[in-house]
């Protein structure tokens, strides 16, 4: 593994273990006009994942995911509160409106956290067949990095 995080090209601060995991058949979308459990459902069955046992961030990375976890930590928490406060006056039709903004909210933080995970901010993706990882825009020091380590080309 190269010395250097793919994303910026500077030295790591820390290595993490990263689960990467296939994206959801295409197919599996339908299945949520059935409801979310039919949808987990076959998402679990289809899953494929591989670890990848050490990979690199650095500093830059790290903070760029500590301030998305925050920013949407930040909408989960307001979207409550709004949702919430729908509550007290429920027997108003606006304040019914401000429940459902609220979960919307919530719901669009909730959604934000997949920018959070490590594979996300490594750039790492499984490939069709499951068997490998491909890794999307490594920088220029990453990418010569990999070729002196392992000898594949890096495009």
């Amino acid at each position: 593994m190269p010395a250097v995080c793919r994303r910026h090209g500077r030295a790591p601060v820390k290595r993490v273990a990263v689960d990467v995991e296939s994206s959801p058949a295409g197919w599996s979308y339908a299945l949520l006009l059935a409801g979310l459990l039919p949808f987990a459902i076959a998402r679990a069955v289809s899953r494929r994942a591989v670890r990848v046992p050490s990979w690199p961030f650095c500093g830059r990375c790290r903070r760029d995911r500590r301030l998305v976890v925050a920013a949407s930590a930040a909408l989960m928490v307001g979207g409550g509160v709004v949702f919430v406060s729908g509550f007290g006056f429920a027997y108003e039709d606006l304040e019914w409106s401000r429940s459902i903004v609220g979960l919307i909210v919530m719901l669009a933080g909730y959604g934000l956290l997949h920018w959070a995970r490590s594979s996300v901010i490594a750039g790492l993706r499984l490939t069709r067949d499951g068997q490998g990882v491909e890794i999307r825009r490594p920088s220029a020091g990453f990418g010569a990095g990999l070729r002196e380590a392992t000898g594949v080309p890096v495009r």
